[in-house]
């Protein structure tokens, strides 16, 4: 009835309109037919094809009268079950009934000759053919663990199938959970129709190769689940703990069985019948789930898997009554010992016994702290990957708070017992949190989303509606944020989340309350909700500190689920990784903050530590944050995030600024004592830690001494907050200095270095920006281009750019040239102000007679003669040069150094002021300082909108506030990617900045928007992308990486690329194709010509790869089948290959893959008339139709390329 490969076959004369009612019968069409169809295989028998089978056509001779005679790929994988039915029927001498036909199918499924499932809802497909539940199977196999352990030649193609879904993809690479929607974008080509889809998760699921998890289209696969590497929470508060010996016959597959079991048991409070904590956390050793008010957590134990004689299950059971945990727990071990093993395991209440009679060597006889242990190791003494993870992981829960803090958490939560520590606030590496983050997972069991809303929406009103202290705490609403501002239903408008009082969600009428309503069904970036408070209270259960006001905030997420249906999320699924990454881009990028960077690090490492993946490389990066997570800046930089809640308090309510009032003397406080002890610090920090102590004196002059005795007058208040904001940044200042001044001296490099990759003539790629006022505006840029001078640190290696394009151009003296070919592009894009730094004076030199020979419009004014100077480009039609240039020199410790002032008019936008520099870049000292002050002295003459274009060797973060200080309007342009490298941990940072400062015009103030690094130059995109990939790209990668990690690591091929290559074009949409192209591309790489193939691998652009191809080919294979060239819209296609190719006067050397020449696409008028234009008679093609001889194909190749001598230069 079927094979498992197609079958070639011949039908003589095929009636188009009852085979194909709905489609043209062309080469490489594959289509279901819609009717029997009569074919003649090579051996010359013949056989019925039945309806719904698939077939391929390879070609067609001629239109007859009676219909088309076509060669074709017959296969049968899946069936109708009428069709089988029919065919069973029609047996000759005698056919089968309907039921003995279902007779029949039952015995071959069960001798697994194919797949029938006698279901309702499945019963209607037959799988002829079970060798494709493998390609499903194989499928999800590869994009989990393709990248380090498969040579899998289609895993470009499926990377194009998946595009859309990366944070899909992500989240299943790092949990073992698969959405429908990944799966159906996976298998969509494979398995077309939907019900073929259900048949093989069916299938999966039947054989436990995937589950159903308790979330709605979300989907478990054992084999792909993480090994979970961190310790347990101790055991502290009531409960049961049960030890079951199971003598090591734990499958991949236990855990979310026992999940399955366990909900479908339905153990729980029946009490609490509406309202249940969300979905189970599973790992391939562990498992985390909720039963009413307990808490119930099943492992193997200890952690370490590599000895598993030696380990057993341990049940912890924790919360609600003595009564319930120990129900609870006798449940589950029923349930274990009944469902899952069926025999009755050992069971202790202490796993002494059990390890002792494992022969656990002698030195661990006194087991002390076993209920902990992470391994077994004998002599281990905290050395091992498990232990060290431990040490550094260790978790905080909710014994480890204050208990006025738990109070506050029983109140801000829904779920007391199931809420717990969230973000970096969960880890005690992090001993001095700034505030107190919490999360929880709602479950509502109603009919329908919106009933699960409104129920929703009452426990919100009840809960946060009148927040009041608990056990005496002092406590206040801060907000709630949940849904759009209507601004942001607009078409292209950003969106802008609402925030709303403790009044707004009581919601007095019908009207408020679904306006709630609708707001917690958008939700709030991944959330649906986020609740922030304040409450006065010490954080820790040992700590010894005043109580204060901390900000706490609750993140609720929300699903809905009806009696045993799985879960439906309100709000999407947080995809931890992805966003993650987001914030590690913004904060050393777009937003620069060093201490947020470093917790980001913290998490990401934490997060793919504990699930085991490259876990060495991990426990590194946090072996070398933990020091910096408990460091006096760590203290700071908690004290400055408690100058932001009071400014965050007084903002609220006038009752909120009297409290907030009552802790500035706390404040004071708690900075007198950091700076007292900031005497005492090693001889290796005493320059930090005078910047520390000049930094808490600095803002104590803005913090009041005396309590104001009466609400303040709104002008005094305002003042207040303004100082109070001033002393803020002015200690975040202070830490954004030394944090990255730590990153920049660690002994042992946190990511890879760039090396070969880098292909930019400068270690800093530049930055632009698009000046605005009134209506008009100009594009200005600023770029730091390397001084040749110093070219040793480049040589040393600090910033792991030694071998890159740089190291290249250096030695071959052409840097030079390259860096003013950039200048040119800049310029030839319409940015008419260009701010150079580390400038010398052969480059201005040759770059000043390149002006004036290709844009003698463009004119340039330099900061003097000195070896390392700043220049100012303009373009004198667009701006005019006022004849009015200062070198200001600010900085007493270097002379040499200058403020670069110039001012310019605009027709539309009047004068002026352009100031860059390159501050010196010691990170204690005068430089900042003096900076600032010089910058104040400038604006404060002759009064002009000013632009800085600078590279201040700090993030802006350590240069803003001192700006501030004076007074000055100024703001900061959100440049969107890093611009360097910090030596030692080779992280990225952005130190290169945009500011405007103001004064007003008109009525109107200058305004600057950042550009992306796409719209600065050609090809800076793959540049910043580099840099931003340091955050995230592991020396040795497995199993995961990151968005960029992967788009940067494209390898040796493509550095070789990068000299000039061969761009192999090709439409990717037949396999035999792509099988040829890849032989061919072997044999001209064997012949030592570059070539290049758009592989994108998982997590990587198609479109970025195609970039980088067409911008670096010297010449283009084009592999031309019928459809070559045919311009479907996509925006990288063969089509716009072609027109690059034809644009750019590429060679082209095509190979002839189909019949008709020029390749004709059907009914696509715009490729024909290209391929017509393109490949004129004059044009010679090497011919292989049949695709069988790749090696004489490159072999001609090989000659035209050497005959043209297309990478002799």
């Amino acid at each position: 009835m079927h094979s498992p490969y197609p079958v070639r076959a011949t039908a003589p004369m095929v009636e188009v309109k009852k085979v194909a009612p709905d489609a043209e019968l062309k080469s490489g069409r594959k289509l279901e037919i819609a009717s029997n169809l009569r074919v003649t295989l090579s051996d010359k028998s013949w056989l019925i094809v039945p309806r719904g089978s698939s077939i391929k056509i390879e070609g067609r001779a001629f239109v007859g009268a009676g219909g088309i005679p076509l060669n074709l790929h017959v296969s049968c994988d899946f069936l109708e079950l009428e069709v089988v039915q029919q065919f069973l029927k029609g047996m000759q001498p005698t056919g089968l009934s309907n039921d003995d036909a279902e007779t029949v199918l039952r015995l071959l499924n069960l001798l697994g000759t194919l797949v029938w499932m006698d279901k309702p809802e499945l019963r209607n497909l037959v799988l002829l053919n079970p060798r494709r539940v493998a390609v499903a199977m194989a499928s999800l196999m590869t994009i989990c663990f393709g990248q380090e352990n498969f040579e899998h030649r289609d895993m470009m193609m499926i990377e194009r199938k998946i595009t859309e879904h990366r944070s899909d993809l992500l989240r299943f690479q790092s949990t073992g959970i698969a959405t429908r929607k990944l799966i159906r974008g996976l298998w969509k080509e494979e398995f077309p129709e939907e019900s073929q889809q259900e048949l093989i998760r069916q299938i999966l699921m039947e054989k436990h190769l995937m589950f159903e998890r308790l979330v709605q289209d979300e989907f478990v696969l054992p084999s792909c689940l993480p090994v979970a590497h961190s310790a347990e929470e101790v055991v502290r508060e009531a409960g049961k703990v049960l030890y079951l010996d199971v003598g090591g016959l734990l499958s991949p597959n236990f855990f979310p069985a026992l999940a399955q079991k366990m909900y479908s048991c339905q153990i729980k409070n029946e009490s609490e019948s509406t309202w249940k904590p969300g979905p189970p956390q599973v790992f391939r050793n562990r498992g985390h789930f909720h039963a009413g008010t307990c808490s119930v957590s099943v492992s193997v134990f200890p952690v370490s898997l590599c000895r598993s004689s030696k380990s057993v299950l341990r049940i912890v059971v924790q919360g609600g009554n003595e009564l319930k945990y120990e129900e609870v727990a006798q449940k589950v071990k029923h349930l274990l010992e009944r469902d899952i093993f069926g025999f009755n395991p050992g069971c202790e209440t202490d796993p002494a016994s059990f390890f002792q009679l494992k022969a656990v060597p002698k030195e661990n006889d006194d087991f002390e702290g076993i209920d902990s242990a992470l391994c077994m190791t004998v002599g281990c003494q905290q050395t091992c990957s498990l232990c060290r993870l431990r040490a550094l992981l260790e978790e905080r829960f909710l014994p480890d708070l204050d208990s006025a803090l738990r109070s506050v958490v029983q109140r801000a939560a829904i779920f007391g017992r199931h809420t717990r520590p969230a973000g970096s606030f969960r880890f005690k590496a992090m001993k001095y949190p700034g505030d107190v983050d919490l999360e929880e997972y709602l479950a509502i069991d109603a009919n329908s989303r919106d009933e699960a809303l409104t129920e929703l929406c009452r426990t919100i009103q009840t809960q946060y509606g009148n927040i009041t202290g608990a056990g005496g705490v002092e406590m206040f609403f801060g907000g709630f944020k949940a849904g759009f501002e209507p601004t942001s239903e607009c078409s292209g408008a950003k969106k802008e989340y609402l925030s709303w009082t403790q009044q707004n969600i009581l919601c007095s009428s019908t009207e408020d309350t679904e306006a709630l309503k609708k707001a917690l069904g958008e939700g709030h970036h991944t959330w649906t909700a986020k609740l922030d408070m304040f409450a006065k209270v010490k954080l820790f259960e040992d700590s010894e500190e005043t109580p204060r006001y901390f900000e706490v905030t609750n993140v609720l997420r929300a699903g809905w689920f009806k009696g045993p249906q799985p879960i439906q999320p309100i709000s999407d699924e947080k995809d931890f990784l992805q966003s993650v990454e987001k914030n590690l881009a913004k904060f050393s990028g777009e937003e620069p903050n060093a201490m947020k960077y470093v917790k980001r690090l913290w998490e990401r490492s934490a997060y793919l530590a504990e699930r085991g993946f490259d876990l060495e490389w991990n426990l590194s990066i946090l072996e070398a944050l933990r020091p910096l997570l408990g460091h006096w800046v760590a203290e700071l930089n908690q004290v400055a995030a408690h100058v932001e809640t009071i400014i965050n308090m007084m903002q609220s309510s006038h009752e909120l600024f009297e409290h907030a009032c009552a802790d500035l003397p706390i404040l004071r406080q708690n900075l007198s004592r950091l700076k007292s002890r900031l005497h005492n610090i090693d001889e290796s920090e005493k320059q930090a830690a005078e910047d520390g102590r000049d930094s808490i004196a600095k803002a104590m002059e803005y913090i009041p001494e005396l309590l104001p005795e009466s609400p303040p007058e709104a002008a005094k208040e305002k003042d207040m907050l303004r100082t109070l904001r001033k002393a803020q940044l002015l200690l975040e200042s202070c830490v954004e200095t030394v944090l990255i001044g730590k990153l920049g001296s660690f002994e042992v490099p946190l990511a890879k270095p760039l090396g070969k990759l880098w292909t930019f003539p400068s270690d800093h790629p530049p930055i632009a920006a698009m000046l605005k006022l009134c209506e008009n505006s100009i594009k200005v840029a600023s770029w730091n281009v390397l001084n040749r001078n110093y070219y040793k640190y480049i040589d040393k290696d600090t910033q792991g750019l030694k071998g890159s394009k740089i190291t290249m151009q250096h030695e071959a003296g052409t840097r030079e040239s390259k860096i003013i070919e950039k200048i040119e592009e800049m310029l030839q894009n319409d940015f008419r102000i260009l701010c150079l730094q580390e400038c010398w004076p052969e480059l201005l030199q040759q770059l000043g007679e390149a002006l004036e020979e290709r844009q003698p419009e463009v004119q340039m004014r330099c900061s003097g003669e000195d070896k390392n100077q700043e220049a100012i480009l303009f373009h004198s039609e667009h701006v005019y040069y006022r004849e009015r240039i200062h070198f200001h020199r600010a900085f007493r410790e270097n002379s040499k150094k200058v403020v670069t002032e110039a001012h310019f008019h605009h027709a539309g936008m009047g004068l002026l002021r352009v100031v860059t520099t390159h501050l010196p870049g010691a990170p204690f000292g005068r430089a900042r300082k003096e900076f600032a002050d010089c910058i104040a002295g400038i604006v404060k003459g002759e009064k002009l909108p000013t632009v800085l274009l600078a590279d201040l060797n700090f993030p802006e973060k350590a240069i803003q506030p001192l700006l501030l200080d004076h007074d000055l309007d100024v703001s900061f342009v959100p440049t969107p990617y890093p611009t360097n490298i910090c030596q030692g941990s080779l992280l990225p940072k952005r130190i290169d900045s945009i500011a405007v400062i103001n004064h007003e015009v008109k009525g109107a103030k200058l305004q600057a928007t950042a550009l992306k690094a796409e719209d600065v130059l050609d090809g800076l995109r793959e540049v910043v992308d580099l840099l931003k990939s340091r955050s995230a790209e592991p020396w040795t990668p497995t199993r995961y990486q990151s968005d960029k990690a992967s788009a940067a690591s494209t390898d040796m091929r493509s550095a070789a690329a990068q000299q000039g290559h061969l761009l192999l074009s090709a439409r990717f949409n037949n396999d035999e194709v792509i099988a040829y192209m890849r032989a061919v591309k072997k044999q001209l790489e064997a012949r030592n010509i570059p070539v290049f193939v758009v592989e994108a691998t998982v997590g990587q652009s198609f479109a970025d790869l195609t970039r980088i191809g067409l911008a670096r080919a010297k010449g283009m294979v084009t592999f031309c089948t019928s459809e070559y060239g045919a311009y479907t819209g996509v925006r990288y296609e063969t089509f716009h290959e072609l027109e690059f190719a034809r644009g750019h006067k590429l060679p082209l050397f095509p190979i002839r893959l189909c019949d008709e020449w020029p390749p004709a696409p059907q009914n696509n008028e715009r490729g024909i008339f290209q391929n017509q234009l393109v490949f004129k008679k004059g044009l010679v093609y090497i011919d292989d139709r049949q695709m069988t001889r790749a090696q004489w194909v490159a072999d001609q190749i090989a000659e035209s390329v050497a005959r043209i001598g297309i990478f002799s230069s």
